[in-house]
Order: C-alpha cells, then structure tokens, then sequence
C-alpha cells in the first residue's frame, strides 16, 4: 500500500488505514522511529491503553496511595 505525506494542521502526516489499526484502541501511545529510509511505529508498552482501563484498575487498587493534607483531615465536610 502507498500512502502520501499530507498537511494535518501546522504539520505534516500519513494518514493509516482502519484495516491497519484493528487491535490498537484510541488513545495508545506510540513510538516513533527510524531506522534508515524507513519509519518504524511500536506501541509505547508504558502507555496507558484508555482511560477507562485505569479507572478500572484505580477502582480496584487497595494500596491506598493517596496523599492526605490538612484540607482533607480538617476542612472538609461531607453533607
């Protein structure tokens, strides 16, 4: 498949087929590139996938790494 460089806004890109991206959710992060002529695209493996798996996996985190200051220990009030 040949694609061309176009203008996106102030900047230049290519354009990938839906076919091509099937497995990738939006929002992932990737990796850039380039290894002679050719550019290279890799998932970032430390990206988060969508915010709704990290809502998920906070949800049901129990290590309770919140950090509590006096606001939260004296001002506030629950109603």
């Amino acid at each position: 498949m040949k694609l061309k460089i176009t203008k996106i806004g102030n900047s230049q890109g290519v354009r990938i087929p839906k076919e091509f991206l099937q497995g990738f959710s939006e929002g992932m992060e990737f990796k850039l590139s380039r290894k002679g002529d050719s550019l290279i695209l890799s998932p970032n493996p430390k990206s988060r996938k969508t915010w709704e798996d990290q809502i998920a996996k906070a949800s049901h985190d129990d290590s309770n790494d919140f950090i509590i200051n006096d606001f939260d220990e004296n001002d506030w009030e629950w109603k």
